[in-house]
């Protein structure tokens, strides 16, 4: 048994114990037989011996997660700019429609997994999820038409559907809460954009009989399914689960997230008092409202933002590339902000209001300036738009830390993924984006 060696990890000891005595009720029942061992102590070297063994496998995973899901997403506004519209006949709002119907699917399959999240194992899962991405994506590249197209964006958004509240629940059952802002920074990466472009633009370049989008598509399926599998064999249900802890580090890990205020099992009975207790909770309506107001911009800018930078002139190839910049400032700035989150506390939401401000000044630049005559700087303010996720970030990550209990972080996060998955499918910002183009 580790021994107290020096005053920070004594009172790392008795910060941890007291997180323990007070954690609420509901998240008490959910541990269940995980109540550690009192005579287990925790030493600032087991925990980053924890959180680094943590970040060296489950965070890559649900970061390259999010980073296919959003690939998959993004590959729909390469695959115009290679010429899917002409060659499966799409015309007038059939290709917005596309962009929107996966999130049909996103939002019907919201209601059953409120349930598989406290019913199904969590890695199990997110692997399985991945594998059918995988495979939905192989079969758009033989779809011939509309209707081909539609019934797999709309199978699509059913099984990504989890991703998302299954990434929220992981975070907050692998970190402690100050560690959540920036795990969630990275794992909900934009290297699909910043990376996607650069992908597009050499896939453009391979020499093939099959149109480029459909070899898109059957690349990006293939390297998607390959991924599932490592999924299901890598990520750890939980930490109790974990192939690279040890009998102490499981007990260990437990103590270290005792002040997160929530369990570390991911399978727990459903709770009809913690939904209650989520509902009253005016903090829930404010998350709610954001989620709704980040999901109609990202609609846009996801689906139609290569299009919108191909209204500047440039070449297919060209604006592959040129798409990329906006993904990085958008990473980039998210990490920054995180990571000052990290070193000041409770300033997550002042931090979610600031960093709107330079998005929608890029926004501003774009509505008003010509591009025939000031086109680099409006071209400037679409990559300023990149500022728009640090408020998703940030927001998220007060999910992940606000929520004790499994029904109620369950609820929470699928809650998140449902107003997300309503109000990204807009018909009207569709139209004005189209007829702006």
């Amino acid at each position: 048994m580790a021994t107290v060696s020096n005053e920070e990890d004594r009172k790392e000891v008795a910060d941890r114990a007291s997180d323990i005595m007070k954690v609420h009720s509901n998240t008490r029942d959910d541990l269940g037989d995980q109540q550690p061992d009192p005579s287990t102590i925790l030493t600032s070297a087991d925990n980053r011996r924890l959180l680094l063994r943590s970040d060296l496998v489950v965070l890559p995973i649900l970061t390259l997660t999010a980073f296919f899901a959003a690939l998959d997403k993004n590959a729909l506004g390469y695959a115009a700019v290679f010429g899917i519209r002409q060659d499966t006949g799409l015309v007038g709002q059939e290709y917005s429609w596309l962009g929107s119907i996966v999130y049909f699917g996103f939002l019907i399959m919201q209601f059953p997994n409120m349930w598989l999240l406290i019913k199904v194992p969590p890695g199990t899962y997110m692997a399985v999820l991945v594998t059918v991405w995988g495979i939905l994506l192989l079969c758009i590249g033989a779809a011939q038409n509309f209707a081909g197209l539609a019934i797999i964006r709309f199978f699509l958004g059913i099984f990504e559907a989890g991703q998302l509240p299954v990434s929220m629940i992981l975070t907050s059952i692998w970190y402690r809460r100050e560690e959540h802002a920036l795990r969630t920074a990275i794992w909900y990466n934009t290297f699909a954009g910043i990376f996607g472009g650069i992908l597009s633009y050499a896939i453009g370049h391979i020499q093939s009989s099959l149109p480029i989008w459909k070899v898109l598509f059957l690349i990006y399926g293939s390297v998607t399914l390959a991924f599932g599998v490592v999924v299901f064999f890598a990520l750890p249900n939980s930490p109790s689960t974990a192939w690279f802890y040890n009998d102490r580090d499981r007990q260990l890990v437990i103590i270290r997230t005792a002040g997160n205020n929530t369990s570390t099992r991911s399978i727990a009975p459903w709770k009809l008092s913690q939904v209650h207790e989520a509902l009253r909770d005016p903090k829930y309506w404010v998350i709610c409202v954001q989620t709704m107001a980040w999901a109609i911009v990202n609609s846009g800018i996801t689906n139609f933002n290569p299009l919108i930078i191909s209204g500047y002139g440039f070449t297919q190839m060209k604006t592959t590339l040129m798409a990329t910049p906006q993904a990085a400032v958008a990473f980039v700035s998210q990490v920054a902000f995180a990571v000052i989150a990290y070193f000041i506390p409770n300033i997550r939401c002042a931090l979610w209001i600031g960093s709107t401000l330079p998005a929608l000044a890029g926004a501003i630049m774009i509505n008003t300036l010509n591009i025939d005559q000031y086109r680099t700087a409006s071209l400037v303010g679409v990559y300023l738009m990149g500022f728009y996720n640090v408020a998703w970030i940030m927001m998220m990550s007060l999910v992940a830390s606000n929520n004790g209990g499994a029904t109620k972080r369950s609820f929470a996060s699928v809650s998140v993924a449902l107003v997300y998955g309503q109000f990204t499918p807009c018909s009207l910002l569709s139209v004005r984006i189209t007829n702006f183009l």
